[in-house]
């Protein structure tokens, strides 16, 4: 049972302690947006280099091997993800679609599927969309680390460690948990379905996250629960537009 929030006034120490964790999350924010900024130069930069590879590669492949999928934007074969998935997904539909192929790289995904398909209407050039993908693309790395004895620990600390050969997410878009006034007044809607094998309850509260994207104040959002340490599995539970906090609430 998680412990509910008190009923009576706060005392000095507990205001004074909000208020820090309130400005912990304001900093945060702040952070995060000289982070996409320099994601959107980054992804403009890399945008352009990909339509010059695409240029590169067009005749020649229309010509010698008949894809003519690449007049269209399709990505040459060399420059697929190593992960073994495949491409990235072009739709959230597609996203979903690939779920059963998650699920035998042991990432199960329990979340409300409509959720994720409303993202949709606000991910209009498809950047959450992508580092969706790469998020989940790197749990199944992940897992595969861990079952090769080259990662231990938490996915954090597989971020931190960038294991060679392996997908891997940007650490500083990733968090290990949430701050404390989170928690305490907000923890409740970060519970997500997991199988009863799991836990008992069919939900736990899952903190771990990774920070997809920057819109309209309604930043994408992906939570997960790693539980390779007793079912080998990781499931993730949420992915959808930023769920309550100090900064949705003030």
């Amino acid at each position: 049972d998680y412990p509910e929030p008190s009923k009576y006034p706060a005392s000095q120490p507990e205001r004074s302690r909000n208020k820090c964790e309130v400005l912990e999350d304001q900093l945060e924010t702040s952070k995060l947006d000289r982070l996409y900024a320099i994601q959107e130069f980054e992804n403009l930069e890399s945008e352009a280099e990909d339509q010059a590879r695409r240029l590169r590669h067009l005749p020649r492949e229309l010509v010698k091997l008949e894809r003519p999928d690449l007049a269209h934007g399709g990505t040459p074969p060399e420059d697929e993800s190593s992960t073994g998935l495949g491409s990235e997904p072009r739709s959230y539909e597609e996203l979903l679609g690939r779920m059963p192929v998650l699920k035998e790289r042991r990432v199960c995904f329990t979340g409300d599927p409509e959720v994720t398909l409303a993202l949709s209407e606000i991910d209009a050039d498809g950047k959450a969309l992508q580092m969706a993908w790469d998020a989940i693309a790197t749990l199944a790395d992940y897992v595969r680390a861990k079952d090769a004895g080259v990662a231990d620990g938490s996915v954090n600390k597989y971020l931190k460690d960038q294991p060679v050969g392996y997908h891997c997410f940007p650490v500083n878009r990733h968090a290990a948990t949430e701050t404390g006034y989170t928690k305490a007044h907000h923890g409740d809607e970060r519970e997500f379905p997991v199988p009863a094998s799991v836990h008992l309850d069919g939900k736990v509260r899952m903190l771990e996250h990774f920070k997809l994207a920057r819109i309209n104040r309604l930043d994408p959002r992906l939570y997960y629960y790693d539980d390779t340490a007793h079912s080998g599995n990781v499931y993730v539970g949420y992915n959808g537009p930023h769920l309550t906090n100090s900064q949705t609430t003030t």
